[in-house]
């Protein structure tokens, strides 16, 4: 967590295991805070996720 000028009050970053537990995270816990208003997500690039996808030749 780290604090920010701007129109950010606060940055959390979190990590989750698949877009089902992203979702409880921010639905379920983050705006059950007291305070939060709303968020908004960012997805990280430098996080890649490094799996071998099939292309077909015949594109």
């Amino acid at each position: 967590m780290s604090l920010h000028n701007g129109p950010y009050t606060m940055l959390v970053k979190l990590y989750a295991k698949d877009n089902e537990q992203l979702m409880d995270l921010l639905n379920n816990q983050m705006q059950g805070i007291a305070g939060v208003v709303s968020t908004e997500t960012l997805i990280s690039l430098e996080q890649s996720i490094k799996r071998e996808v099939p292309i077909s030749e015949n594109m």
